[in-house]
């Protein structure tokens, strides 16, 4: 992803690349996003966008992100004192267990595949209330 879509981009003078930081807010102007709060060498920076702001953390950090951030279910952010700036009920829900993922295993001899290269299967619940994953 990085190669394809990034790194072509890298000269671009309205693009940087942080590594190693934490995004833990959005930041708002009434009712729109306008940059970010980040935790980067143990130091909050903000970034301000000048156009838009796209949060892209994956299933479980983005709505963590947006709720911390005052976006999400309204009673749930005001229990836990967060100030509401949007209520979206349907963040942090809806999110369903995947049943399948990849591991890549480096041998240090040569070794042949044996049946179908799936030796181990785990199965894991987010969630211990369901009865299977």
């Amino acid at each position: 992803m990085f190669g394809s879509y990034v790194r072509p981009l890298l000269s671009q003078p309205n693009l940087t690349v942080l590594t190693d930081a934490l995004v833990t807010r959005l930041v708002f102007n009434g009712k729109r996003a306008t940059g970010v709060k980040v935790l980067v060498d143990g130091q909050m920076r903000q970034f301000t966008a000048r156009c838009e702001t796209v949060l892209s953390l994956g299933a479980i950090n983005t709505p963590k992100v947006l709720m911390q951030s005052g976006v999400g279910p309204g009673d749930e952010l005001k229990a836990h004192g967060i100030p509401v700036v949007q209520h979206l009920p349907g963040v942090g829900r809806n999110h369903q267990d995947h049943i399948a993922f990849g591991c890549t295993w480096a041998y240090r001899k040569p070794e042949a595949v044996g049946g179908t290269g799936c030796e181990a299967k785990l199965y894991w619940k987010s969630d211990a209330r369901l009865s299977q994953p």
